[in-house]
């Protein structure tokens, strides 16, 4: 499952966000029980969002108390600073199809 963080930046800030997240936000995601990755997402094209954060968990019950835990809590409230048009997304995979290789 991923859960997902998505926002474009206020002026002049996308080289803060990128080292405060780089920095803080990814090594504590990363050392979170039931977190098996978390990638930062920057838009090719001219849109929306700016940056998406993907963070890949094992499980529901390993993200609830991660998503209430005061360090989360201020980073969440922390992005304000930096982004406009915050908004996540918990995803469960549907179904996948992959090509077959050979």
């Amino acid at each position: 499952m991923w859960f997902t963080i998505r926002l474009d930046t206020q002026p002049g800030k996308i080289v803060d966000l990128d080292n405060w997240v780089r920095k803080d936000v990814v090594p504590w995601l990363v050392g979170q029980k039931g977190i098996t990755s978390v990638c930062v997402y920057h838009d090719t094209l001219v849109g929306y969002p700016e940056r998406t954060l993907m963070i890949e968990v094992d499980s529901l019950s390993h993200l609830e108390p991660i998503l209430a835990s005061r360090e989360f809590i201020d980073i969440k409230a922390r992005l304000f600073d930096y982004g406009v048009n915050v908004s996540s997304q918990l995803l469960n995979r549907a179904f996948c199809v992959r090509p077959e290789v050979g």
